[in-house]
C-alpha cells in the first residue's frame, strides 16, 4: 500500500469504528486499532520504511524512528485491546465508555502525532 492508499484505509477504519461502537463495542475496537495501525504505516512509509511485516517489526520501527514512549504506548493499548476483543472474554472489561476514552486519548494521540 502506498502512503495514501494507508491513509485512506485508516480512514475507513475509522469510519466502520463510528458504524459499529454502539452496537459491538468488541468490533469497534478492532476497527479502531486497524485505522492507528494504517496511520501508522502511513507515517513509516514517509520515513522511507516500508510497510512492515508484522505488529512486533512495526513497534521495532516505531522505536528505532524516536516516536515518543507515549505515542508507542497509546498505540500498544489500543492494540492490546484489540486482542483482548478478538481473543478473549472481553464482556466487563469493554464497554462504550471505555471505548470513546480510547478513541479521545490514545488514538488520538497517535494520530496527531504521525500527521
Amino acid at each position: 500500500m502506498t502512503e495514501r492508499q494507508c491513509r485512506d484505509q485508516a480512514q475507513r477504519n475509522l469510519k466502520v469504528y463510528e458504524h459499529l461502537k454502539d452496537r459491538y463495542v468488541d468490533w469497534a475496537a478492532v476497527a479502531l486499532f486497524c485505522s492507528a495501525l494504517h496511520h501508522v504505516d502511513a507515517w513509516l512509509q514517509r520515513q522511507g520504511i516500508r510497510r512492515p511485516g508484522g505488529h512486533m517489526a512495526r513497534a521495532q520501527y516505531l522505536a528505532r524512528c524516536g516516536v515518543p514512549d507515549a505515542v508507542q504506548s497509546a498505540y500498544q493499548s489500543l492494540r492490546e485491546v484489540s486482542e483482548l476483543a478478538r481473543y478473549h472474554s472481553w464482556s466487563g472489561l469493554l464497554d462504550l465508555s471505555r471505548l470513546d476514552q480510547l478513541r479521545s486519548n490514545e488514538y488520538q494521540t497517535v494520530v496527531d502525532h504521525l500527521r
